[in-house]
């Protein structure tokens, strides 16, 4: 299970940033157009400044970052999708929701604050989905300890048609000042993240070890 990237003319899009390792930075129009990972697959982000750090990508997880012209380091937008475990399998869809709802409990209670948050269940490909939005305060955020930052997530969760108790988490994720967030950022996201498509896993030795 490989993470497949097409990548042309390797060295122009090396970055070193600040004093950290080289990053190897793949814009979108050199990426293939269909992006195969363990259990799904997901399309190509458009070419309007998305771009992957290939150091980020696993194979169990996809990520993509938005440029932003803007030129501000509070503002952010990204699109992630993983594969997650859940802590025991659901028996029915009401289940299955409220076990996803587990998952957006905040562990440092003091940092971030859940201002809503909301869910509507669905089907994916014959699986049971939950697809939510979330809105929040991280109330101290390490980039600007002392300024409060808005955090708008929206995304889906669904079942994995062969892997037991593993979902695939998909989601896009825009963090800035009130008046830095853009909802067109969500248009372009929640499309990539439609062009999804669960993927059956061969239940080998290696498969049977994913997110012990």
């Amino acid at each position: 299970m490989k993470f497949h990237l097409k990548i042309l003319a390797f060295s122009s899009i090396l970055l070193v940033i600040g004093a950290s390792p080289k990053q190897t930075i793949i814009p979108a129009a050199r990426m293939n157009p269909r992006l195969q990972f363990t259990g799904f697959s997901i399309a190509r982000p458009p070419d309007k400044g998305w771009l992957a750090i290939l150091e980020e990508q696993t194979p169990t997880t996809a990520l993509f970052r938005k440029y932003l012209k803007n030129e501000s380091n509070t503002h952010t937008f990204f699109v992630k999708v993983e594969l997650r475990k859940l802590p025991n399998a659901p028996k029915t869809l009401d289940d299955f929701v409220n076990l996803e709802k587990k998952t957006h409990a905040f562990e440092d209670t003091e940092r971030f604050k859940l201002l809503d948050f909301s869910t509507i269940s669905g089907i994916k490909q014959r699986q049971w989905c939950v697809y939510w939005k979330e809105s929040s305060m991280d109330l101290y955020p390490d980039i600007t300890p002392s300024v409060p930052l808005s955090v708008r997530v929206r995304g889906f969760t669904c079942l994995h048609p062969s892997l037991e108790k593993i979902v695939v988490y998909a989601q896009c994720s825009e963090r800035g000042l009130e008046d830095e967030l853009d909802r067109i950022l969500f248009a372009e996201g929640m499309a990539i993240l439609e062009s999804i498509q669960l993927e059956k896993v061969q239940l080998d030795s290696t498969a049977g070890k994913i997110l012990k």
